[in-house]
């Protein structure tokens, strides 16, 4: 019992700081950071499936901080710093940290899991480029609802993953 607590506090003590971080994003620049290079990694798959793209930046209304836009000559996608995945993230390296394990395991875990988790966040920006130009109707679905629970059941499926490689069964 007393380790699961434990556990729970790591877990919350590290979304705990990750929140505190992520809501200063108006007034820090690592949020802008982590969206412009997911912003130009999507941008650099499309390229290279023969879709060139641009990245730009656009002041957005009532923020400190510009989105960035995915461009062609048929379509604008704005990601916004808060469209950036970044708590599938934190509930993953969160998750990992919290876990009884090894600090190598745990190194192993955020260590292959996040760029994964990268990968999956670069098709999640390219499928939603591609909704938005040939089914345009569907893409506030597929944005706020579909790739929403995506992506955090595929931080969920990391962590899965992660555990039955690097910790022991729960009966030996």
């Amino acid at each position: 019992m007393q380790g699961t607590l434990k556990s729970l506090g790591i877990f919350a003590l590290t979304i705990g700081l990750f929140s505190a971080v992520y809501y200063r994003a108006e007034t820090t620049p690592w949020q802008l950071r982590v969206t412009a290079a997911l912003t130009n990694s999507a941008s650099a798959a499309l390229n290279l499936l023969g879709h060139p793209t641009v990245v730009s930046e656009r002041p957005q209304i009532g923020a400190r901080l510009p989105s960035y836009v995915l461009h062609d000559d048929r379509i604008a996608v704005d990601i916004a710093i808060d469209c950036n995945g970044t708590w599938a993230f934190a509930i993953f390296v969160a998750s990992v940290l919290a876990v009884r394990s090894s600090w190598r395991a745990k190194l192993w875990g955020v260590g292959l899991g996040v760029p994964a988790l990268w990968l999956i966040n670069t098709v999640r920006i390219v499928s939603l480029y591609f909704v938005a130009i040939y089914v345009p109707t569907i893409f506030e679905e597929m944005h706020l609802y579909v790739w929403q629970f995506l992506i955090i059941a595929a931080a969920l499926f990391l962590l899965k993953l992660w555990a039955d490689r690097f910790l022991p069964p729960a009966n030996a």
